[in-house]
């Protein structure tokens, strides 16, 4: 019979083993022992892993296929690439600068480059292994890049918004005003049939490049057209989008190509070419496909509303168009629509997480908003009559069971199924991008807004104009107290309203920060207020700034530990409790850890005590769980009969509780001392949950056991350990090598001295009549 009295035991058959086996064996036992505790759970969900499709979603502003038939999606979520069966992702977890991709080309080398759109980001190349990141420091001419063009001799064109950087794969030649260019931004670039470089302008038409300068030329000279896209046909003529309309160059004359019908008007976005000859054009109303000489008109379906065309391309028999709401694949005459919507989250830039009273989360993106049951996603893109449901910054389920949100088309309402809408159109006064909602005690509702600050009583809406009550107009946060006070935070706002009357503190703070991002309150009534870089509190007398913080805070969460999460633009989660005597000051969370992304726009929580961790690639859950990472029992320094207890722990919601048998302690009274032999119950709880463990004081296995039982301690021990009722037992010690240290046999009492050896675990063997039990022992 082999018996394992303690929790760190481990269990050998002593007739079968051998020296290796026994080596091997502790080992793994060993390592199976400081890691066999529960952790806490981190789960992510995005547009990849929750949908029907991997396409990561978002705006599409780029397609390519590359010399190996992948295709390749540039978003505003990062990039998907398709090889026919499976999807892959890259964002910056993965290598990019920022995850607006809004080109994609490829060169002679089959390297790929991308551009970042609207950031100031330069520009990558991925060479099938790793991204290089070009920027201004390396020779590009500015590093906000437009459009990438690969021309016939494999050299780099980038077009940028202060002229035109060109790189032949060793050094950068730069073209600006002093080569020809206008003061303008440069949209496009493209080479003709005659090799020469053509570039296309936002506002004075097209240039072309000779000799090294850049000289006008459009249709009439000095045209201050602004050139949304070109593209060149089979037969050399050139094909120009403005916003004025279509316009081409054979080689020697200019023409105004009219493709609607008499009186209709379209606004044109792109162009590009098949292997046949064929244009397809993209304007707002639809896909007009020019095949010689015959135009035909595909209109857009009207159930699916779009209203920005970013990108065309086309690629196996398919013509791909860009939208702000998906992608569509146009072929046999008919569109077919690609996106997030059906099956899963609808956009990795998640803003906020609600839960709603039948446990539903609601998920607030930039592309709309996501419903999770436990089970199954529902998405919402647009409302009945078209409206978007765009930039959706919170929500709140109000207590009558309806939901809002704010987005930046207005407030929103979800009740019933249905969806009400309130914005400039039918409320008394103008509306500009909600930011917030609370509701107070009485049942009102409370909004941040960009203009005002409102509040809606269930009837009557009412505004507090911020051009006379603030200082700035611009509010971002709310919060009731539990005193009644409506607290308002901003940029430059920090305030409250309490019986109709405004109180303002911001103008008088030692404040670093612009805006006020969150509002709390803790147990002790103490008002915090989480600014861009700071926290500042308030014991109602005078307010005091506990924390800088190294990152800019987009948001806070105070959890139920009195811990305040903190949501950063770049350093992922930053833990911090104000006046914490159980733990550090603050502590990081970030992708090491598997958060989804460093930058993080919100932190909630779930009836069920989960953290929802809301960022810009899709959001994080973690399940908080309780981490005994190690419990060591020495003998008392006060009375060496009782023992000590020291317990190390770990895990994303301490500070914890300790509770051994009923008796409560904190981190900071540890350890407990005067502890008699026996059986204790263990329980570690935080705010979210708890767990349980038997342990032994003393390796007795019952608090009623006699005394005739091993008693071996301490442990761990420095140089010595003490064994108690061994008698007619042999012992063994090993070294975690297999290596036999020590051993006796038929000994009663006595002292062990182990203070030649080296630091570390030990195994003591202890044999006794058919009985093999064995225990690690940690010398330190």
């Amino acid at each position: 019979m082999i018996k394992y009295p303690i929790y760190n035991f481990i269990i050998l058959d002593s007739n079968s083993y051998k020296m290796n086996k026994l080596h091997s064996t502790l080992l793994a036992i060993i390592i199976f022992t400081t890691n066999s505790f529960s952790q806490d759970q981190w789960t992510t969900f995005n547009t990849t892993n929750t949908g029907s499709n991997g396409f990561i979603g978002g705006y599409t502003y780029a397609f390519l296929q590359d010399n190996n038939d992948n295709l390749w999606i540039g978003t505003h979520c990062g990039i998907s690439v398709y090889n026919g069966v499976d999807w892959k992702s890259f964002t910056i977890n993965d290598g990019l600068k920022v995850n607006e991709v809004e080109t994609i080309k490829q060169d002679l080398d089959n390297n790929i480059w991308i551009s970042y759109g609207s950031y100031l980001s330069g520009v990558s190349k991925f060479d099938g292994n790793s991204w290089i990141h070009y920027d201004e420091t390396d020779g590009l001419i500015y590093d906000k890049v437009e459009d990438i063009f690969i021309d016939k001799s494999g050299n780099v064109w980038f077009a940028t918004y202060e002229g035109i950087s060109m790189f032949n794969g060793d050094t950068w030649s730069n073209f600006g005003q002093a080569e020809g260019l206008p003061d303008q931004h440069i949209n496009c670039i493209i080479q003709d049939a005659e090799d020469n470089i053509w570039a296309g302008t936002n506002g004075a038409g097209t240039y072309k490049l000779n000799n090294g300068i850049f000289s006008a030329f459009s249709w009439p000279a000095g045209s201050d057209a602004n050139i949304k896209d070109m593209t060149i046909d089979n037969n050399g003529k050139i094909w120009i989008v403005t916003f004025s309309g279509i316009y081409t160059y054979d080689g020697n004359l200019w023409d105004l190509v009219n493709l609607t019908d008499n009186g209709v008007y379209a606004s044109f976005k792109r162009v590009t070419s098949d292997n046949e000859n064929n244009l397809y054009f993209l304007s707002d109303d639809g896909l007009r496909v020019l095949k010689n000489t015959n135009v035909s008109f595909f209109p857009f379906e009207e159930t699916t509303p779009i209203e920005n065309f970013l990108s065309c391309y086309f690629a196996n028999n398919k013509l791909y168009i860009g939208t702000s709401d998906c992608y569509i694949e146009f072929y046999n005459d008919t569109f077919h629509y690609i996106n997030t919507k059906d099956g899963g989250l609808i956009n990795n830039e998640v803003n906020y997480c609600i839960e709603d009273t039948e446990n539903n989360q609601w998920y607030c993106t930039d592309y709309g908003i996501s419903k999770f049951d436990g089970s199954t996603w529902q998405s919402f893109t647009h409302i009945d009559d078209g409206t978007e449901l765009r930039w959706v910054q919170r929500g709140l389920e109000d207590s009558n069971g309806a939901i809002w949100f704010c987005s930046v088309n207005g407030i929103f309402k979800y009740e019933n199924h249905s969806w009400s809408h309130y914005n400039t159109s039918n409320l008394p006064f103008s509306l500009s991008w909600p930011q917030d909602v609370i509701e107070d005690k009485e049942g009102n509702l409370w909004f941040a807004t960009w203009n005002y600050l409102i509040k809606f009583d269930g009837s009557n809406w009412h505004q507090f104009d911020t051009n006379v009550d603030f200082t700035n107009k611009y509010i971002e946060a709310l919060y009731e107290d539990s005193k009644g006070r409506i607290w308002i935070g901003g940029r430059s706002i920090l305030s409250y309203y309490f019986n109709d009357e405004f109180t303002h503190y911001k103008a008088n703070l030692d404040f670093y920060d612009t805006k006020v991002r969150s509002i709390v309150e803790d147990e002790n009534g103490q008002i915090i207020a989480i600014g861009d870089n700071s926290i500042h509190t308030f014991n109602e007398t005078l307010w005091n700034r506990t924390y800088q913080s190294t990152d800019w805070i987009r948001h806070g969460l105070l959890d139920f530990s009195g811990q305040i999460w903190l949501s950063t633009f770049r350093e992922g989660i930053v833990k911090y409790q104000p006046e914490d005597e159980y733990s550090a000051n603050s502590v990081k969370y970030n992708t090491t850890q598997d958060l989804a992304s460093n930058v993080v726009n919100s932190t909630c929580r779930t009836h069920d005590g989960n953290i929802v961790i809301c960022t810009n690639l899709g959001i994080t859950i973690i399940e908080p769980d309780i981490v005994i990472d190690d419990i060591i029992i020495t003998p008392s320094a006060l009375d060496n009969s009782k023992f000590s207890v020291s317990i190390k722990t770990s895990g994303i919601c301490s500070p914890y509780k300790y509770t051994i048998n009923s008796s409560e302690y904190r981190s900071s009274e540890l350890p407990t001392d005067n502890i008699s032999p026996g059986m204790y119950t263990l329980k570690v709880s935080n705010s979210y949950t708890s767990t349980e463990r038997e342990i032994t004081i003393g390796a007795q296995t019952s608090i009623n056991e006699t005394s005739n039982k091993p008693l071996i301690y301490p442990n761990p021990f420095v140089d010595k350990i003490i064994l108690e009722n061994v008698s007619n037992s042999s012992i063994v010690i090993y070294s975690l090598s297999g290596q036999r240290i020590w051993s006796s046999s038929k000994r009663n009492n006595s002292i062990i001295d182990l203070s030649a050896y080296p630091n570390g675990y030990y195994i003591l063997q202890l044999t006794k009549e058919d009985e093999t039990t064995f225990f690690k022992l940690l010398k330190e």
